[in-house]
């Protein structure tokens, strides 16, 4: 909820409905990018989430998917969206 906040700030996207989600069924883990430079490790979570979303959620999660990713790793190859309808 929190990435897809801050992606409609960044998109200067201010939706009229709630941006809501419900989660169905997930299976991640945590996964680690090795970095040369001060970076080093940089962790984040790999896997897959099965959810309910709102309409605000679902465009939002689609403008992700393009491209965009979300949350503040996706320059270092994590965040990235899939959707799958």
């Amino acid at each position: 909820m929190h990435s897809l906040h801050g992606l409609s700030r960044k998109l200067r996207w201010y939706q009229g409905p709630a941006v809501e989600l419900e989660i169905l069924r997930y299976q991640v883990r945590s996964s680690a990018v090795c970095l040369r430079g001060k970076a080093g490790r940089v962790g984040g979570w790999v896997g897959e989430v099965e959810l309910r979303a709102s309409a605000s959620a679902a465009w939002l999660l689609e403008a992700a998917g393009r491209g965009l990713g979300l949350g503040s790793r996706t320059s270092y190859g994590l965040g990235r969206v899939h959707v799958q309808a």
